[in-house]
Formats: structure tokens, C-alpha cells, sequence
């Protein structure tokens, strides 16, 4: 059992079946946003975004990702989000913004293959009042913001036979995929 600190790394090794893999992560440091909240958008009534302040720190190469769960329920009293649900976009870098404080805005995310009538109208991608919502937001290292952001790219283009190929950069030596570690907080939004 593992339980991660920030400013730490952690090594991976798997033998089996007379191959090796290797892999090496690191928690970066805590980055808790400031002050979240929802607002409506636009002339919309009840629709809208969570937004929080960034303090980005002054080192350059912070990576990021977030993560949604709404924990409120359906008039039939079943919750709307069984578990945090991220999307394509869901990781972005300090790359043009390092060392600046700035607000950021968050959507709703939905599973990829979810046909409920909320993510096919006009709430797609909308919060709604009387939704109580937890972000997840986390500071991430560089590889495992190339992992997501490419494999993200790569699901953009699955359904699609005409996209270019993308090459999903992995961490891992000797196999595919993430090893990686959340430097996570958590701030519970109600949606008014």
C-alpha cells in the first residue's frame, strides 16, 4: 500500500512472463484554487460553469487536470454522478500563463457513451442550479499531462476514419499506459 506525499516520486517494477517494466512518477506540490463558484451564463436561467482563481506558481512546467462529480440527485432521488468524470480536454500547462493569478472555468463533463436526455439538449456540458458539485482539481507532472493530452487527442479521433494517427505518449518502459501521481484538492460547489 502506497499513500503519496507531494514533492515526492515513486518507481514502478513489474517482472512476469521474463520481461520487465519500468516506470517513474512524481506527486507535484498542492495547487487549491481560490474562491470557486457557479455562475449562469449568458441569458441562460439556470445553466452554467464553475469557475475558481488559479495561482499559478512561478516555476515554469506546472501541468494540471480536473475532474467533476455532481453528488446531488434526480427527482427520481438517484444521484446524478455515481463517480468523478473527466473529458478530452480535461489537462492543460502553465505554458502560456506561468507564474500569473487568473479565473478558470470548468464544464460539465458526461461519460463518452452516456445517451441520458441532459447530455443531448441544451444542459450538455451546463451545471444547473441546485446542483452541489465536487471538483477535483489536480496538479499533475509533465508526463503524465502528454499521456492525457494525447490520449485525449486519440479518442477525438477514434470514431473518426479520416483522423491522423496519434502516437499516445506513455511513461511506462516496456509497456503502455500511466503511472502517475495526483497532487489533489477538492472544493464542494453549490450550484445557486
Amino acid at each position: 500500500k502506497i499513500i503519496g506525499k507531494p514533492n515526492h516520486f515513486y518507481s514502478l517494477k513489474v517482472i512476469a512472463d521474463g520481461q520487465t517494466v519500468t516506470a517513474t512518477t512524481s506527486i507535484p506540490s498542492l495547487v487549491p484554487l481560490d474562491s470557486t463558484w457557479f455562475n449562469v451564463e449568458g441569458s441562460l436561467d439556470s445553466l452554467g460553469f464553475v469557475y475558481g482563481i488559479l495561482h499559478d506558481p512561478d516555476t515554469m512546467g506546472n501541468c494540471y487536470r480536473f475532474m467533476v462529480k455532481r453528488i446531488s440527485h434526480f427527482a427520481d432521488g438517484t444521484q446524478k454522478d455515481l463517480g468523478f468524470i473527466t473529458d478530452i480536454n480535461s489537462v492543460f500547462t502553465d505554458k502560456v500563463f506561468n507564474g500569473q493569478t487568473f479565473d478558470v472555468d470548468f464544464n460539465r463533463p458526461h461519460l463518452q457513451h452516456d445517451t441520458s436526455a441532459e447530455n443531448h439538449n441544451i444542459e450538455d456540458g451546463y451545471f444547473k442550479k441546485g446542483d452541489t458539485i465536487v471538483l477535483k482539481f489536480i496538479a499533475i507532472d509533465n508526463p503524465q499531462y502528454n499521456f492525457w493530452l494525447t490520449e485525449g487527442i486519440a479518442a477525438q479521433g477514434a470514431d473518426n476514419p479520416f483522423a491522423a494517427p496519434t502516437v499516445v505518449k506513455s511513461n511506462i518502459y516496456g509497456g503502455l499506459g500511466i503511472w502517475g501521481g495526483y497532487g489533489t484538492t477538492y472544493d464542494t460547489i453549490f450550484a445557486k
